[in-house]
């Protein structure tokens, strides 16, 4: 589950990136820098746990 979370929380934050490039949408580009962040925060929080 948590797998395909951080899945989709990457591929959506390429992809709000990439159109960010495209389009000069400021707002856009951040909230794909920011669900990539929060992909790379959970998996640092399970590794975490596994500790």
């Amino acid at each position: 589950m948590i797998l395909r979370l951080r899945l989709v929380l990457i591929v959506g934050g390429v992809v709000a990136f990439t159109m960010a490039q495209r389009t000069g949408q400021e707002w856009l580009r951040w909230l794909g820098i920011a669900l990539v962040l929060i992909a790379l925060g959970l998996r640092f929080l399970r590794r975490l746990n596994r500790s």
